[in-house]
């Protein structure tokens, strides 16, 4: 037999590759890695729960936010569809060019979270570390909303100031030290 035939096969629910697509992109966000590997694996994760939520009743506030437009939402959904689309294709524009911000995807991340937990019931270590990262960064976006508040509070109850992606790498990297691989390699180089 060969060593391709006699592999063990990893059995995966659309759940779980959602959750691990997402967990490896908020490692790599917080670790300062690659910006297309971040993108490429928040939108996989977000399109798998896009319509896991659904079924639930829910929606992704990103691309289907009650307060925009039918002409923002469009808007906002072929920006999103392109950008993950160039990342995954080339049959079409394979000479092609891209401009895009890379900092937009700790918004697709944290729209990925919530849909991950609404979908499930459930949420993982990276996902917390994430959010408090992200109501952190974004205070002044979300002011006295009551999620914003609390997430303030537990990052105040932690008994220290994190205030940067690096800050929040280490307390993941604390909070799971033999789960977490430093995507940047060996001492973080």
């Amino acid at each position: 037999m060969s060593k391709f035939t006699d592999a063990p096969f990893e059995i995966v629910t659309k759940p779980e590759a959602a959750k691990r697509q997402l967990a490896t992109a908020i490692r790599l966000c917080l670790a300062g890695g690659d910006a297309v590997s971040i993108r490429t694996l928040a939108c996989a994760a977000h399109e798998i729960l896009i319509v896991l939520v659904a079924t639930k009743g829910g929606r992704s506030l990103i691309l289907d936010n009650p307060l925009y437009s039918a002409d923002k939402k469009k808007g906002v959904r072929r920006g999103f569809k392109g950008t993950y689309n160039f990342f995954k294709h080339a049959d079409r524009d394979a000479g092609a060019l891209l401009r895009f911000r890379p900092l937009l995807v700790e918004w697709i991340i944290a729209d990925a979270v919530v849909m991950y937990r609404r979908a499930t019931g459930h949420s993982f270590p990276e996902a917390a570390v994430y959010m408090l990262y992200f109501f952190t960064t974004y205070e002044s976006e979300f002011g006295d909303l009551p999620l914003a508040v609390e997430m303030r509070k537990q990052v105040a109850e932690m008994g220290e100031s994190p205030r940067t992606r690096e800050d929040f790498h280490l307390i993941l990297l604390r909070e799971q030290p033999n789960d977490t691989v430093d995507p940047r390699g060996p001492k973080g180089k």
